[in-house]
């Protein structure tokens, strides 16, 4: 296995934009703002266009008008004069949703999960333990390679262990992630998400903010381990029914993009 060295990185820096590393955002309720530079685009739900932009674009949308579990709306957009392509993607849970939106226009940053808008957890009692399974996903649901389709999205378990003087902390894993890059052909990737406290944050939100991950990542050249990616997370439901975040920063943003990630226990 190849790990992640400082020549490395260098290289790919030069071969690539430079990619701007951000937390997630976090709201509180069902209503998320869409605004630049955060976001980008626009997509059409029931009718009516939303994102970014003026009258007649709505800038703000009621995750509650979803269907539970995945939508994704691309489409090709005039964006800076330029054709590129826009995706946005929810993930919506019972009391979470995870918002992402991505683009190949040029000076866009790749981190995918922009917002995760729900009914936030306020405590956790002692000498508990939460189990959590979901997915982990981007923009990109499925890909063809021989004439076949197969699913991008992968598989996500985590804990959150809480301790008999009410002390939390979290960790876990996903694979199955998986896809069809345009030069370098199929990937996949698998990782873990480092054990971290789990604490009120500066948001108000009971969660994680820039937890360390470590990712497996393979192509044709072989398996190559990144830790320069972190992951952001907040628990929902009022009694901890769910989890949801993001991945984020470092070179699978780069390479890839950001990914999303929710589970219910």
């Amino acid at each position: 296995m190849r790990k992640w060295t400082l020549g490395a990185a260098i290289a790919a820096a030069l071969s690539t934009s430079t990619v701007a590393m951000a937390d997630v955002g976090f709201i509180d309720g069902d209503t998320v703002t869409f605004s630049s530079p955060d976001y980008v685009g626009t997509f059409t739900y029931n009718g009516v266009e939303y994102g970014v932009g003026g009258s007649p674009i709505v800038n703000s949308f009621d995750v509650d008008d979803l269907d539970p579990g995945f939508t994704r709306i691309a489409s090709q957009q005039t964006i800076d004069g330029n054709t590129v392509n826009v995706a946005y993607r929810f993930y919506k849970q019972q009391y979470s949703t995870v918002v992402g939106n991505t683009t190949n226009a040029a000076g866009h940053n790749r981190q995918f999960v922009r917002d995760i808008v729900g009914d936030p957890t306020t405590s956790l009692p002692n000498n508990t333990t939460y189990n959590y399974s979901g997915v982990v996903f981007n923009h990109i649901d499925q890909y063809s390679t021989g004439g076949q389709t197969y699913d991008a999205d992968g598989t996500l378990v985590y804990t959150i262990t809480v301790d008999g003087s009410g002390s939390a902390t979290g960790s876990g894993s996903f694979t199955g992630v998986s896809g069809n890059r345009p030069v370098t052909g199929l990937f996949s990737v698998s990782g873990t998400l480092e054990s971290t406290p789990v604490t009120t944050q500066a948001d108000g939100r009971l969660g994680i903010t820039g937890g360390d991950v470590t990712l497996d990542y393979t192509d044709a050249s072989g398996t190559t381990q990144y830790t320069d990616s972190s992951y952001d997370l907040g628990v929902y439901g009022p009694n901890a029914e769910e989890v949801a975040g993001g991945i984020y920063g470092g070179q699978l943003e780069a390479m890839v993009s950001g990914y999303g990630f929710a589970g219910v226990r």
